[in-house]
């Protein structure tokens, strides 16, 4: 046994393989993964294929057979007498070498990433060790990656610009958690994952009344509703650029809704503005501050046509958060920065109209609030000091659909958002007019 697991270590370390020319009659063993017998990488998502085969050159006498794989996990070995993969190291078959046409003896999918070494030998000296001046053997390495999610990140928007529905699904983030945002007139954020060909979203706050979003539940800022987030799972499927999520209950409707990819970095950039944001929430014992400007484009959007007037809004920047409490006799401040995102429309208006041009954003803070930090300590605190950092969300993410109608035509310095708050326009600035056919 131990001189097998130095034979297979030998094999990985020094990448021996093949079969050594001892004889004129010496028999041939091979392997292949995924029809390769050369090292190959495949990712967590492929199938592994193991292939076997035997010339044995007219040789009928007896041998030990082995069939083995190192893994992340240890060894594993094929035992012909149970039919099993077997975790250890033991031969497979004792018995006479007899010619193996190609058989596949194992086919698996979604292994874990790492490294693994597939090795088939047959050894002449039937007595189950392993005896190096009788052995021939073969051996390929497989380097396992964790498969890529990038089909899965990006932008989708629905063609109907009288209907704006747009999902933005990102990377994981700081705390390693896939982040979506859903906009339809309103906002739902959370984060997603992907299982085969389904797809489920756990919703961590909205803005959305019940029924409109992803996962339609109420909104609730509370960090019992966070740990134990509403979630609802479809059936997807990616077909060139398209999105199809499968059976989405919309208020009264059940549909497959079918999304385009949208690549902002394309559009041409006709615009753009800033959103000032000032937020203040206090809970009695606890108050919370965040500020921060979140720049955005106004992209001339192909999605909907060049004579629609009706362009995308796209942006992201950094917020900053305080958390101030008094509990007990412990007083304590945390500091932390999320990302904020912003999508949206701005439609332009016929001159001489009553319509004003309109510039509709979704604002979420797409990411949890993550690494807040204790920057201010006094009192009775325990085990608390400054530099702390708490791995728990400690700021609350806040989706919100804003309109507002750009009176003033193409270029405003500063606007304040009627019967909003925590929001400022700030620069808008456009290269085309406001108004269609303005003079």
């Amino acid at each position: 046994m131990r001189s097998l697991i130095l034979f297979l270590l030998s094999i990985l370390i020094f990448g021996l393989g093949g079969t050594p020319a001892n004889s004129h009659n010496s028999p041939f063993a091979e392997v292949t993964v995924n029809g390769s017998n050369e090292p190959i990488t495949i990712d967590t998502n492929d199938l592994l294929s193991i292939t076997i085969s035997l010339d044995a050159s007219g040789n009928s006498d007896n041998a030990d057979w082995w069939l083995a794989i190192y893994t992340p996990y240890g060894w594993f070995y094929l035992d012909v007498y149970t039919g099993s993969w077997l975790q250890g190291l033991s031969f497979t078959y004792q018995g006479p070498l007899v010619d193996l046409p190609p058989i596949e003896v194992l086919s698996l999918p979604g292994l874990p990433p790492g490294t693994y070494t597939v090795c088939f030998a047959v050894d002449m000296d039937m007595n189950g060790q392993l005896d190096f001046d009788k052995l021939h053997y073969d051996a390929v390495v497989v380097n396992v990656t964790e498969a890529s999610t990038s089909s899965l990140t990006g932008t989708w928007i629905t063609t109907n610009f009288n209907n704006y529905i747009s999902l933005i699904l990102t990377e994981p983030d700081v705390v390693s958690d896939k982040n979506y945002t859903w906009i339809n007139e309103c906002t739902e954020s959370g984060t997603y994952e992907v299982s085969g060909s389904n797809i489920t979203f756990h919703m961590y706050f909205t803005d959305c009344e019940e029924g409109s979003g992803l996962v339609g539940a109420e909104s609730d800022l509370s960090y019992q509703k966070q740990l134990k987030q509403n979630s609802r799972s479809y059936e997807y499927s990616l077909t060139g650029n398209g999105l199809n999520i499968k059976k989405i209950r919309l208020g009264t409707q059940t549909i497959d809704l079918l999304l385009d990819r949208s690549d902002p970095s394309s559009w041409q950039k006709i615009g753009s503005g800033t959103i000032s944001v000032v937020r203040h929430y206090d809970f009695g014992n606890c108050y919370t501050d965040i500020v921060g400007d979140i720049p955005f484009t106004i992209f001339r959007s192909p999605h909907f046509g060049p004579e629609v007037h009706h362009d995308e809004v796209y942006g992201y920047g950094d917020l900053r958060g305080e958390l101030t409490c008094a509990r007990d006799n412990c007083n304590f401040t945390l500091e932390a920065t999320g990302m904020a995102e912003i999508r949206g429309y701005f439609a332009e208006a016929p001159f001489g109209s009553t319509d004003s041009c309109m510039l509709g954003l979704a604002i979420t803070d797409n990411y949890y609030w993550g690494k807040c930090t204790i920057t201010k300590l006094s009192g009775d605190c325990g085990g608390l000091h400054v530099g702390w950092i708490n791995p728990d969300p400690c700021m609350m993410p806040s989706p919100e659909w804003l309109e507002f109608p750009l009176v003033k035509g193409c270029t405003i310095h500063k606007a304040y958002i009627p019967n909003v708050e925590d929001y400022t326009l700030q620069d808008i600035e456009t290269v085309v007019p406001c108004y269609i056919g303005e003079q």
